[in-house]
C-alpha cells in the first residue's frame, strides 16, 4: 500500500480516483441503477434482480464491517487523504462490492463484455487503496461479496422473472 501512495501519485490519479469515489457513493450507485430500471417498463425485471443484489449487498457489507471493526488505512498509518476521511470500518469495501455487483449482473443477464467490466471493477479497487482508505484485501473481500450477491440474485430472481426456470 505505501508503494502505490509512494510511486503513483499524480493529479490525474487524485482527479479519477475522486470521481470514481463520488460517483460510487458506497452501495448508493447500485440502488440507484436499480430504481431507473424499474422505472422503465422493459427492464423492470431486471431493476427488480439489482435491487435485491443490492439490498443483500449492503446488509452483507455491513454486517462484515460491524463484525470485522478493522481501522481503515488512513486512521493505521497516517497517511494524507485527498478527500474527506470516511466514516465506519475498511473491510469489506462497499465501493467494490458495488461495482462488482452491477458488472457480475450486466455479465450475467447481458453474456458480453466481460474485459472491460472486469478492468472496471479493477479501476474501482484499485482507487479505494489509492485513496488510503482500504486495504487490498478490503477491495478483494468487497468483490468476492458483490459477485456472490450478483449470483445468488440472478439464481433466485432473474430466471424467475424472465420465466426461464
Amino acid at each position: 500500500m505505501e508503494w502505490v501512495v509512494d510511486n503513483l501519485s499524480s493529479p490525474v490519479l487524485d482527479l479519477l480516483s475522486l470521481a470514481v469515489n463520488y460517483a460510487f457513493l458506497r452501495d448508493a450507485l447500485c440502488f440507484i441503477v436499480a430504481f431507473i430500471l424499474i422505472a422503465y417498463r422493459p427492464t423492470r425485471r431486471i431493476g427488480c434482480v439489482v435491487l435485491f443484489a443490492s439490498i443483500l449487498m449492503a446488509v452483507s457489507v455491513e454486517c462484515i464491517k460491524d463484525a470485522v471493526c478493522r481501522d481503515r488505512p488512513f486512521i493505521d498509518h497516517q497517511f494524507v487523504l485527498v478527500i474527506d476521511p470516511p466514516h465506519g470500518y475498511s473491510f469489506p469495501s462497499a465501493h467494490s462490492a458495488c461495482a462488482a455487483l452491477l458488472a457480475t449482473l450486466y455479465i450475467l443477464i447481458r453474456r458480453r463484455h466481460c474485459v472491460p467490466m472486469a478492468v472496471a471493477v479493477f479501476f474501482v479497487c484499485f482507487t479505494r487503496v489509492y485513496l488510503c482508505v482500504h486495504y487490498p484485501t478490503d477491495t478483494v473481500a468487497g468483490v468476492v461479496i458483490g459477485i456472490l450477491c450478483a449470483c445468488i440474485a440472478y439464481r433466485l430472481l432473474y430466471r424467475r422473472l424472465s420465466g426461464t426456470v
